[in-house]
């Protein structure tokens, strides 16, 4: 899983905090259902915040199940992912997360913090400069094999 919590400050660390205690405390094995849990939980105590995320699930078979909560697609071998991408979470009780599954190599994720990093001059780091830092990697390091009922957490 990797995401952003709106704001900054402790209004943003407690929201990270609640999310941390129901992945923690969460039955749910599948994406979207954690995704669920999450929405449910932030919902009472988000206040005006709330948390973009993507949630996956490395399967057996080398696939994997994926489901967005408004964070930036990831990248597949370097190429963008189109996952529907549900609401943010803490938004709206009615928001749905709709799984997909991904085949390939390499995984990449990011949040907006990459997308609207600047250089020296102002200039944005951008859609097309992360694409191409994407398949650049996917070319140098494959994804390790994962198993079962692992989730990758990406410490953010």
């Amino acid at each position: 899983m990797v995401g952003d919590v709106s704001g900054k400050g402790l209004r943003a660390a407690m929201l990270v905090a609640l999310v941390i205690g129901v992945l923690r405390e969460t039955k749910e094995r599948s994406p979207a259902g954690i995704l669920r849990a999450l929405n449910h939980a932030l919902l009472p105590n988000a206040g005006n915040g709330f948390v973009t995320c993507c949630c996956v699930r490395f399967l057996d078979n080398g696939s994997v199940l994926a489901a967005n909560a408004g964070n930036p697609q990831p990248y597949c071998d370097g190429v963008e992912v189109e996952l529907e991408s549900g609401l943010p979470l803490g938004i709206t009780a009615d928001a749905e997360y709709v799984e997909s599954t991904v085949l390939g190599e390499s995984l990449t994720f990011v949040s907006d913090g990459v997308l609207e990093a600047q250089n020296s001059k102002g200039e944005l780091f951008g859609f097309e400069r992360t694409g191409a830092s994407a398949e650049v990697r996917q070319r140098r390091s494959p994804m390790p094999p994962w198993h079962g009922d692992r989730m990758m957490t990406l410490p953010w």
